[in-house]
């Protein structure tokens, strides 16, 4: 058998390289336009595992849908007598085959050791299920890659068949060779039941045509939807296929009667398709994914130059709107075809060019000519990469091909080489009009933010933008940068854009903890399970629905400027900080899939009239599956610690300072006559900015008043707890000192 397996196996391999380099490059990094999103986390897929016990697993009849008629409709059926019975035929001749295998003696070792190996993939199917649920909870989180079989009945299941049919046709054979005739006849009644149990496969009843409250499993696809491939196919019109409204979830309902994976469209086209389906292995990357959704929204809101911008930026040459697709309850919201419909009529130089049932297809204007630009790394700011697409940079340039004169708008970080053909003199120009992307950096005197653009000609470099300069003490810790209006993470490396007569300043983490009393946290009235742990974190789960927690901040400083930050784990966590009073969420957020605890941190601004502000944690339920999720507060316990107690507020000190262009710091405004240590620094303001103002207006810190949950909430999973929330001090250019 090991000499049939070692020659087989070269063979298997060379006729699988179809998808195994490919798949190979992706996981490489060579996928550009996908991130990893598969769910790693095994404890959320344990809804897969409910009925992996002994039995069901011995009787190859394990699958969590076998209970959901919509899936099984025939499985009633086949559990009643006689066929409940007859499932465990081939589990028994298996077990004769293992005790008395037939044949000489090295046959008969290697079918013990065949049930064997048969008794561990049956320990492997089980997964987390009981008994001994912790040898496999122990080889998920120690072999590297287990996480793959957290369906395992789906994956070990498929070996363990073949295991059972050898060993059951060796008890087959051993019958045949003991000469009784009665034996054999027992043997034909065993393989005549083990074959008549499986009878939906015989009768056709697999593929049913009735399985309430699904479409049958059985389809015929529109001769409307070749139509459109043949359109889409055959235009001349160059670059992808953008398929709209875009989907919340890679399975979808039509209204010609298909359930499943939407994969009927990228079967039929040959150009490179555009289209969301989240929930797989595999999803859009997150600059793709938001110029996809920058493209959708500014044709469902009517502006035509944010959504022609994101379309020329993603190399979309058609676009096709689906008008076939149905929702189901628990389906996140879409937009409107006929909604996206009319913004594309309205789109300066898109056309119809074909209107059926199933789709509508338009071809999207070519690129003007001219010299071209070149785009870097259109992912970083999906709105800069759509402003600078729309004002004719070509993202699909080639730097290799010799230009006489080139246009670069650089939206993230990185480098490129643009050649030039021979001649000369050549002249280079930054245009600052729309601004400049600084680099942001903390070093021993202060913060320094350097021009992030970098060019050279000839090795020569060409003049960069000033730089601009804060002086710090050593021990301050930047919170967030105000440039302008908007406040901004601090986040070293990252560019920041600071356009003409922006007042750029930074915020300390000076202000005291807003967290209110942890007695406060309480369920948020979602529906589903909410925990408390005992190191205080909160534990979600929903089986239907939602479910949420309400984790309440203490009433925000005059200023509104504050800094939030929570731990999380789990498949899809999604987070809302909603605010009293205006009401609407300050920030709402999916956050990425997390087995381990990851911290989501973020500074803004909170609504004028805000009155309370309230960290809402979810949990949804997607369909069939439940979701879970779990939230706690920064800073974990070690094992063995007490349980972990909301901090209570502190007092701390507080700097800020504007960077103006090119200006020199002034004097530091003096400190308040309060007995609070508080000190703000400033420096002179650029032309054409206010003047900073002097003096640091008292705060006032008290708990939170309760606050309603925000509304409905699309599907999420993690392990939430409880949050933190800070006042950053913010420097005199923007709202005083506090």
């Amino acid at each position: 058998m090991l000499v049939l397996v070692g020659r087989g196996l070269p063979l298997l391999l060379l006729v699988q390289l179809w998808w195994l380099l490919p798949q190979a490059v992706t996981l490489t990094g060579g996928g550009s336009g996908t991130d990893f999103s598969a769910q790693t986390n095994v404890q959320a897929w344990a809804w897969t595992q409910v009925r992996n016990t002994l039995p069901n697993i011995l009787a190859l009849n394990a699958h969590w849908g076998w209970e959901h008629i919509e899936y099984y409709p025939f499985a009633a059926a086949v559990d009643r007598a006689p066929w409940g019975l007859a499932r465990w035929v081939p589990a028994l001749l298996a077990l004769a085959g293992a005790l008395l295998p037939p044949g000489p003696r090295r046959t008969r070792w290697a079918l013990r050791a065949l049930a064997v190996a048969g008794c561990v993939l049956v320990l492997l199917c089980k997964g987390l299920h009981p008994p001994l649920a912790g040898v496999n909870g122990w080889l998920y989180a120690h072999v590297p890659g287990m996480w793959l079989f957290r369906e395992p009945m789906s994956k070990f299941g498929v070996l363990l068949v073949p295991v059972v049919a050898v060993l059951a046709g060796a008890a087959v054979q051993r019958a045949l060779e003991a000469g009784w005739r009665s034996l054999r006849a027992v043997a034909a009644v065993a393989v005549a039941a083990a074959l008549a149990y499986p009878w939906p496969l015989w009768t056709g009843a697999l593929v049913t045509w009735v399985r309430p409250p699904l479409p049958s499993a059985s389809v015929a696809v529109p001769a409307d939807w070749q139509r459109v491939a043949d359109a889409a196919n055959g235009s001349a019109a160059p670059g992808k296929v953008l398929e709209l409204p875009l989907q919340g979830y890679y399975q979808v309902l039509t209204d010609w009667g298909f359930h499943g994976v939407d994969d009927l469209p990228r079967n039929l086209l040959t150009r490179p398709l555009l289209q969301r389906l989240p929930g797989g292995y595999f999803d859009n990357a997150s600059g793709p994914a938001r110029l996809l959704a920058l493209a959708e929204d500014g044709l469902a809101a009517g502006d035509a130059d944010a959504a022609a911008g994101a379309l020329r930026a993603l190399g979309v040459g058609q676009v096709m709107v689906r008008r076939d697709l149905r929702s189901t309850a628990g389906d996140a919201p879409t937009a409107d075809p006929a909604v996206l419909a009319a913004g594309l009529d309205r789109l300066p130089g898109a056309r119809r060019t074909l209107a059926t049932p199933v789709a509508d297809l338009y071809e999207l204007p070519s690129p003007a000519g001219g010299p071209g630009a070149l785009v870097l790394d259109p992912a970083a700011d999906p709105r800069a990469t759509a402003e600078a697409a729309a004002r004719g940079a070509a993202t699909t340039a080639d730097p290799a091909v010799p230009v006489d004169a080139a246009r670069l708008a650089f939206t993230a970080p990185g480098g490129t080489e643009v050649r030039l053909r021979a001649g000369g003199p050549y002249a280079v120009r930054a245009d600052r009009s729309a601004g400049t992307a600084y680099l942001p950096s903390r070093t021993g005197p202060g913060v320094l933010l350097a021009d992030a653009g970098r060019a050279e000609v000839d090795g020569a470099p060409a003049p960069a933008a000033p730089e601009l300069r804060l002086d710090l003490p050593a021990d301050a810790v930047p919170a967030a940068l105000l440039v302008g209006p908007e406040v901004l993470p601090w986040q070293p490396g990252r560019p920041v854009a600071v356009r003409p007569g922006d007042r750029v300043a930074v915020a300390l983490a000076d202000g005291p903890e807003l967290t209110a009393d942890p007695q406060e946290q309480a369920d948020g009235g979602c529906g589903g399970a909410t925990d408390r742990a005992e190191d205080g974190s909160w534990e979600l789960r929903a089986d239907r629905g939602t479910a949420c927690v309400r984790l309440p901040l203490a009433d925000p400083p005059a200023d509104g400027l504050v800094e939030a930050e929570v731990e999380y784990r789990g498949g899809a966590p999604r987070i809302c900080l909603w605010q009293d009073g205006p009401g609407g969420c300050a920030v709402s957020r999916r956050l990425p899939a997390a087995a381990d605890w990851q911290t989501f941190r973020t500074v803004l601004r909170l609504a004028p009239g805000t009155t309370g502000a309230v960290l809402y944690g979810y949990a949804d339920a997607d369909g069939t599956r439940p979701g879970d999720a779990a939230y706690r507060a920064p800073g974990p316990p070690r094992w063995g610690s007490p349980p972990r107690r909301w901090p209570p507020p502190t007092r701390r000190r507080c700097r800020s300072a504007p960077v103006p262009t090119g200006s020199a710091p002034t004097r530091a405004c003096p400190p308040p006559p309060r007995p609070r240590s508080a000190r703000c620094r400033t420096a002179g303001a650029p032309t054409g900015a206010a003047s900073p103002r002097r003096g640091c207006p008292r705060r006032r810190w008290a708990p939170t008043a309760s606050g309603s949950p925000p509304g409905p909430t699309p599907p999420a999973s993690a392990s939430p707890s409880t949050p933190s929330s800070r006042a950053p001090g913010t420097g005199p250019a923007a709202t005083g000192c506090p």
